[in-house]
């Protein structure tokens, strides 16, 4: 079973009014990683979902559906 992670980052940039170049540069990471964990394609760490989470100033909720 595949694992997947949806992140629906267009959202919350839009609410913290930044760009994905903006937050990819605060967490170091190329913007093209960014986009590939935000579409999908790349399965982020907890650690790495805590950072992005940070970045923005939000909190981190996992749910099980």
């Amino acid at each position: 079973m595949k694992k997947e992670t949806k992140i629906d980052l267009k959202k919350a940039l839009a609410k913290k009014c930044m760009s994905e170049a903006e937050l990819a540069r605060r967490l170091g990471w190329t913007k093209q990683y960014l986009n590939k964990i935000s579409c999908g394609k790349d399965n982020p760490t907890i650690e790495q979902l805590e950072r992005i989470a940070e970045s923005l100033g939000m909190t981190l909720h996992i749910s099980f559906e």
